[in-house]
């Protein structure tokens, strides 16, 4: 059963984890579709799942001196450990809580004009994954505004 999804959104790559570390073949077609399609931005919804310390390594190796911008939406105080450790090669990432996902999108600088399509992009990629969808991906489209926004109401 597959542990994360991924897809590209003009300059956004929007991924989304269970609960579940990804196998090494999810992390390197991963890092091969990074390789091959850099985008300025990486947003990522996880419900506890992120990289092994092997995987981690792979993604440093990728990244070399560069900074992608990078925005992880969790409650996940494991993933939050996880993106401590990787900020120490890439100063870009950060953290964000599932109700603070709009702060996410503000701080990789998406177009308010983007956000509507990319977040339900994302929902469609965490209901793939999970019946129901992930509880970290908070968002309605009923909620969301004209300005792109979305409603960060729980589920």
């Amino acid at each position: 059963m597959p542990t994360m999804r991924f897809e590209q959104f003009g300059d956004t790559v929007a991924m989304v984890h269970t609960a579940d570390a990804p196998s090494d073949t999810e992390w390197d077609a991963m890092l091969a579709f990074l390789r091959t399609h850099w985008p300025a931005r990486v947003l990522v919804f996880t419900e506890g799942g992120g990289p092994t310390t092997l995987q981690r390594g792979r993604l440093n190796d990728a990244l070399g001196k560069d900074v992608m911008s990078t925005a992880v939406v969790t409650s996940s105080a494991v993933v939050r450990g996880i993106v401590t450790a990787l900020s120490w090669f890439n100063p870009g990432i950060k953290t964000f809580s599932p109700d603070g996902a709009a702060a996410a999108l503000r701080y990789l600088g998406v177009p308010a004009e983007e956000r509507h399509e990319l977040m339900r992009r994302v929902s469609k990629m965490s209901s793939e994954l999970k019946p129901g969808g992930l509880k970290c991906v908070v968002w309605s489209e009923q909620g969301a505004s004209s300005e792109g926004g979305f409603d960060t109401g729980a589920r």
